[in-house]
């Protein structure tokens, strides 16, 4: 679909197997399992967990933990919830752990970051926007671009005379 987007893909420890988020405009985003073993297995039948975010896996043994985590954003809260990677499924209940994180309005994607020793850091203050601006060759502002918005993928035309977001 030309409204999907693929996005964060990130490797279980030690596995040719990798999470990734899928989403779009209007769409509810879900986090997936592929492997670089099967590539031409493009949807596989049922997400792993449906959310906006993206999931960061924890393996076993951080903290004392004998489970892997799944951590995810859900409307700025972060969530943990237990995590099978030998079968790929989630095993217990998530849990709200930190409220306030920062997460993008468009894409979902949260603030977060966790060590595979299980230390977590996070940015807190909720949905980011950004004000553009035209800005001269000496740094100094020429005039706005638009109103505050949450931007991405930013692309200036070749002539500098246009911006898509």
């Amino acid at each position: 679909s030309p409204d999907l987007n693929l996005r964060n893909p990130a490797f279980l420890p030690g596995s040719t197997r990798f999470l990734w988020g899928s989403g779009g405009e209007g769409l509810v985003g879900s986090v997936f399992v592929g492997s670089i073993d099967a590539p031409g297995e493009q949807w596989p039948a049922a997400p792993v967990l449906t959310t906006g975010s993206q999931a960061v896996y924890v393996p076993p043994g951080s903290a004392g933990r004998s489970t892997g985590l799944l951590l995810f954003s859900d409307a700025g809260t972060l969530v943990v919830q237990p995590f099978d990677a030998a079968s790929l499924t989630v095993t217990g209940q998530p849990v709200r752990a930190v409220s306030g994180v920062s997460s993008y309005a468009r894409t979902s994607a949260a603030d977060f970051a966790v060590s595979p020793a299980g230390t977590l850091v996070y940015r807190t203050g909720g949905q980011r926007s950004a004000r553009l601006a035209w800005v001269g060759r000496t740094g100094t502002e020429i005039g706005p671009v638009g109103e505050g918005e949450v931007y991405s993928e930013l692309d200036l035309s070749p002539d500098g005379k246009r911006l898509t977001a």
